[in-house]
């Protein structure tokens, strides 16, 4: 989760990108190729392609507005359409970009996001990771309070972990990954030619970030 234009598209293409090739994101190195289905009608399709081009990011399949619309989780053909993508597929792994477009509910109610949840699982029930525009966002520095990062707790507590993307200034970030039983933050840095996110501080963050 992160404020619009922060980079969390690009953040979860890359992450999709290093887990269908087999090769390391910062200091995670998948076990083995994963597939991926990378779901995203947030940005405008062709906006989407160029971004991909940029990055040189073109292993994981993607379905975007053009091939859903918006808000196609209301819709049951579409819900059908793309679990049965997922099954032909054979994906593993998908990325809901981003909640806000996927329901017409109002997520910042408990029935809007009970209603975003149960039709994500009603598709898919495997590892997913859902790309969300937090309602409000802490005081600077103030990473644990989860339920105020996210503007209430619905969508939360339902995850197995909150990666929280910070922009620092145009060319830096703050990331950080509280899981349910470890935390980690890292500091980040653009690739000046692609504007890819990079370890900025890779004798700091380790394997696995700078633990707290």
């Amino acid at each position: 989760q992160a404020p619009p234009k922060t980079g969390k598209s690009m953040f979860a293409a890359q992450l999709t990108d290093a887990l269908e090739r087999c090769e390391p994101f910062l200091a995670w190195t998948p076990a083995r190729a994963i597939r991926c289905l990378y779901i995203q009608v947030d940005a405008p399709p062709g906006d989407w392609v160029a971004q991909l081009e940029q990055l040189d990011l073109i292993s994981a399949r993607t379905l975007d507005r053009e091939d859903l619309g918006l808000f196609f989780l209301d819709e049951p053909e579409k819900r059908v359409r793309v679990r049965d993508a997922i099954s032909i597929g054979g994906f593993e792994f998908v990325v809901w970009d981003a909640a806000e477009k996927l329901t017409g509910m109002d997520l910042n109610k408990k029935e809007g996001c009970q209603h975003l949840l149960k039709m994500i699982q009603s598709i898919w029930a495997g590892p997913s990771l859902l790309v969300h525009h937090p309602r409000k966002l802490s005081e600077a520095g103030n990473w644990r309070n989860v339920d105020e990062i996210a503007g209430h707790h619905y969508l939360a507590a339902d995850a197995s972990a909150i990666l929280t993307l910070r922009g620092a200034g145009s060319r830096k970030g703050k990331l950080n990954v509280l899981g349910r039983r470890a935390e980690s933050r890292w500091e980040l840095a653009r690739n000046p030619k692609t504007y890819a996110w990079i370890d900025a501080e890779p004798e700091v963050n380790g394997n696995g970030g700078s633990g707290v």
